[in-house]
């Protein structure tokens, strides 16, 4: 279940000649990412990327992220 009061951010990277987009609700998330890979990141591409990761809030009472990717089974953390 997404979270409806956080507005979605998005990242963009280039790694190993592979467009990576993560799609994320945590603001913190994107930041962190940002630290990590910063010196990967993109701002601009005129290709569709290779791969693209949603990471959103999964069941609140379970205090779950949901990672998913298209034709991949979605990986459950319990913290970012």
């Amino acid at each position: 279940m997404k979270s409806d009061n956080q507005p979605q951010q998005h990242i963009s990277f280039l790694i190993l000649d592979c467009i990576i987009n993560v799609h994320s609700d945590f603001s913190n998330l994107i930041s962190i990412l940002e630290k990590i890979y910063g010196d990967m990141q993109i701002s601009n591409y005129d290709k569709s990327p290779d791969l693209v990761y949603k990471i959103f809030q999964g069941h609140l009472d379970q205090n779950q992220i949901t990672i998913s990717r298209d034709g991949v089974a979605d990986l459950i953390a319990t913290d970012i």
